[in-house]
């Protein structure tokens, strides 16, 4: 019950890329916070992008630092090897048991593939509109 997406590239080099393609895609990228030692002391990364699931109400996730943000992980499996790993945004909806917000979290799901798959790929991000959460 998660989005996994390898890449034959360090870390650091996706999650520059990876925060570029979310940026284009309309999220907003809080912060990006470099964990101490990673996996076996490789490194590994947290980019945390604000709310993109409004319609959860924050009283709905017990973790403090989890209330206002949604956290990606991108950490190296070998060296030059990483992997980028976050829970699907439609499973998070259905754990906290908000039907409402299913609309919401199958956008931003399609959202995080697209930009996930573009940083893993190296590709340029460009400027995309975000599909609508109706």
């Amino acid at each position: 019950m998660r989005i996994t997406h390898d890449a034959p590239r360090p870390a650091a080099d996706v999650v520059a890329d990876l925060v570029a393609h979310c940026r284009a895609r309309g999220l907003v990228v809080l912060r990006t916070t470099p964990t101490p030692g990673g996996r076996d002391g490789r490194p590994s990364y947290v980019i945390e992008l604000a709310d993109p699931l409004p319609s959860v109400p924050a009283d709905a996730v017990s973790s403090p630092a989890a209330k206002d943000a949604y956290p990606l992980s991108v950490f190296e499996v070998a060296p030059g090897w990483s992997r980028v790993a976050t829970i699907p945004p439609t499973a998070l909806v259905d754990l906290l048991g908000h039907p409402e917000a299913g609309p919401a979290a199958r956008a931003l799901e399609a959202t995080l593939h697209d930009a996930i798959e573009a940083a893993v790929a190296g590709r340029p991000p460009r400027r995309v509109t975000p599909p609508a959460t109706g």
